[in-house]
């Protein structure tokens, strides 16, 4: 199994936008996560049209420029991780400390906490 360091994704994923102008605009902290969303919302209509069957969860096809583009489920959930770690490069924000922390936590919390029905 293929083994990546959490933060040289992070570090790869700041770099890629960077090379492609997106740290030359000016964006706010709400423009991101609004981005974020997006990605969210695109994996949930990938599910919506196939559902979580290996045949939906990365396909490819062509894009306007000829390239061979990859979609599905999975690429949608990985372009929100893109960037969600492009944002926290950008705006200096302890990703990899706040997430240790809180899986810390969690394990810490009752069974089905909340109350909440999902």
């Amino acid at each position: 199994m293929l083994s990546v360091k959490l933060i040289d994704l992070i570090n790869e994923a700041y770099k890629t936008a960077d090379e492609h102008g997106w740290h030359s605009i000016n964006r706010t902290f709400g423009d991101l996560i609004a981005l974020c969303h997006g990605e969210l919302s695109e994996a949930l209509e990938e599910y919506r049209d196939g559902g979580l069957n290996k045949d939906n969860l990365i396909y490819y096809k062509n894009d306007k420029e000829g390239n061979i583009k990859p979609e599905g489920v999975a690429v949608e959930i990985a372009d929100l991780l893109i960037r969600v770690f492009d944002l926290c490069k950008d705006m200096d924000i302890p990703i990899i400390d706040a997430l240790k922390i809180k899986m810390e936590y969690n394990k810490l919390r009752p069974y089905l906490h909340g109350g909440k029905k999902i």
